[in-house]
């Protein structure tokens, strides 16, 4: 399972101090389309997914930064995005095992 569209984003923030830095983000797509969610399997899927696509896009952003100005780090930043995404996962599973068990 590959990841899909592919967005980055960049703006300019106001910096401790007064002055501006430029925030990076990049999100990839996931799609679970193929997957049975009300199945183990098929939830274990979905999670190792989202957590490739945020380590992928983590390592991405580091690629086109300094490793200094990568605050936090990419390790960090991936265990960051993943957590975030994992929220919406966790509906989506409960959702598809709600309709099976109707």
């Amino acid at each position: 399972m590959g990841f899909g569209e592919r967005r980055w984003s960049m703006s300019s923030v106001a910096a401790p101090g007064g002055g501006r830095e430029e925030e990076v983000s990049i999100s990839y797509g996931v799609s679970y389309k193929a997957l049975d969610l009300a199945s183990s399997a098929g939830a274990a899927e979905l999670r190792k997914c989202v957590n490739d696509a945020a380590s992928a896009a983590c390592r991405e952003i580091g690629q086109h930064r300094p490793v200094a100005e990568f605050t936090p780090n990419e390790a960090d930043s991936a265990k960051a995005a993943s957590d975030k995404a994992m929220n919406k996962v966790d509906e989506l599973i409960a959702a598809a095992g709600k309709k099976t068990a109707k």
